[in-house]
């Protein structure tokens, strides 16, 4: 059995949909996807009117596809609008919207299980999570990678926070995501809880590249995160295609192996949109 967890909204929901099939293509093992969404349309900011959560035909859309390879298969939703409300000065500045802090609640869910894969809704997975899933992580809060460009411009041991291994028992026995969120309220960070997660956990496991793989695709990648990224040539400037910008993929010399897969999966991605017209 493995545990997935994402967090979004009602306009990420083609991520979690290309993510959710790239796993259940390599995967057989019983999987279960816990969604947290909020609904913020009554706030009064023009910035997140626009917000609203991700519905109930969603996710019995996602429930549906999953039960098509493994009728034990899950998807679970779960709103936790209140919760947020609640940290009224909570920020992730004007890089982000506010869904990306929806992880940072998932320890006041007591229906989610004490072993958790996070991954962000621009992930695809390209290989089998049974060894990733299964690692040890007993004595630490979370597992996680390296980030890219972190590790080089902001310190060793800074990692993405894309896909983490979340020990949920031992992360509500520290816990450590009450403490980002109380670190985001304080700080705005550029990274907003990313660089606030690497500042509050106190036992971690730094895993190897290929299970959060942020530049490209490499013989050994388990996970492909595309996530924004720093390109120097010919001239400085953030590349941000995710994998629901098929034609982009398609095109992006950087995935250099498993090109096969990543097409089947992302023409399966369109085909499953235009037979539920989505």
């Amino acid at each position: 059995m493995i545990n997935i967890l994402y967090s979004g909204n009602f306009y990420i929901f083609d991520g979690i949909l290309s993510s959710i099939l790239s796993v259940i293509k390599s995967n057989n093992e019983q999987i279960n996807v816990y969604i947290l969404t909020m609904n913020l349309f009554d706030v009064d900011d023009e910035e997140t009117k626009k917000f609203v959560p991700i519905t109930e035909t969603q996710r019995l859309l996602l429930e549906r596809i999953l039960k098509q390879v493994n009728d034990k298969n899950n998807c679970y939703l779960f709103d936790v609008t209140e919760s947020f409300k609640k940290d009224k000065q909570i920020s992730v500045g004007k890089r982000f919207t506010p869904y990306a802090l929806l992880r940072l609640y998932a320890s006041t869910i007591p229906e989610l299980p004490d072993k958790l894969l996070y991954l962000d809704t621009d992930t695809l997975v390209l290989g089998s999570l049974n060894e990733f899933f299964n690692t040890n992580i007993d004595d630490y809060e979370v597992a996680m990678c390296k980030d890219y460009f972190g590790k080089i411009f902001i310190g060793h041991n800074y990692c993405n926070s894309g896909v983490l291994l979340m020990n949920m028992k031992k992360i509500k026995e520290t816990n450590l995501l009450e403490k980002v969120r109380n670190l985001c309220i304080k700080k705005n960070f550029f990274l907003a809880d990313q660089t606030a997660l690497n500042k509050c956990v106190s036992a971690r496991l730094i895993l190897p590249a290929k299970y959060n793989s942020q530049r490209r695709i490499n013989k050994d990648t388990v996970i492909r995160h595309y996530c924004a990224s720093w390109r120097f040539f010919p001239y400085i400037r953030i590349k941000n295609v995710k994998q629901w910008n098929v034609n982009k993929v398609f095109r992006d010399k950087r995935n250099i192996y498993n090109n096969a897969y990543v097409t089947e999966v992302l023409n399966e991605y369109l085909k499953t949109k235009r037979l539920m017209n989505i």
